[in-house]
């Protein structure tokens, strides 16, 4: 499925702000929330090198890593390209509160650099990253419910993450 590259929170550009390579439009469901941040569904080996080629150096990778979806070989491929490798498995039948807190602390830390985040479809990344655009201050819940419906419309449970997580605000 092609992603969306028009917009002010779609597609990506790279450092100078220019049009990246055609390898990127493989990614699905692809954002770019700012100049540092951009959210996705499952890359190809192409497609990460052209995220990388175009200024973000860490990737975070929200999938599983025994799905049929999973590139093999992702931390080595992404390490090759000269990039850090995170990945923090949600599963998407059932995320908890402790998956958001491990993600909002790694983005934490990861302040000030460019990251591409993803997992399968940019479903699991977009109530994460709504979440913690909120939590951050920057972003308000109107903002962030508008961000995760333009990439899908979340089922329960992520419907229940997102609206007790939005109310209860950071720990």
């Amino acid at each position: 499925m092609p992603a969306a590259v028009s917009g002010p929170e779609q597609g990506l550009a790279g450092p100078g702000g220019g049009d990246l390579s055609s390898d990127l439009t493989r990614i699905p469901h692809l954002r770019r929330i700012d100049a540092a941040l951009a959210t996705g569904g499952q890359p190809d080996a192409g497609a990460l090198a052209a995220v990388v080629g175009s200024g973000y150096r860490v990737v975070v990778n929200l999938g599983l890593d025994d799905a049929p979806y999973a590139l093999p070989d992702e931390a080595g491929i992404v390490r090759a390209l000269g990039a850090e490798y995170h990945h923090l498995p949600v599963r998407f039948e059932a995320p908890t509160h402790e998956d958001l807190r491990r993600f909002t602390e790694l983005m934490d830390r990861l302040q000030g650099r460019r990251v591409f985040v993803h997992c399968a479809l940019n479903k699991r990344v977009s109530v994460m990253v709504a979440i913690y655009r909120v939590w951050c201050g920057q972003w308000d819940p109107p903002r962030a419910r508008g961000f995760v419906a333009g990439v899908w419309e979340p089922d329960g449970v992520w419907q229940a993450l997102l609206d007790s997580a939005l109310a209860q605000g950071r720990d």
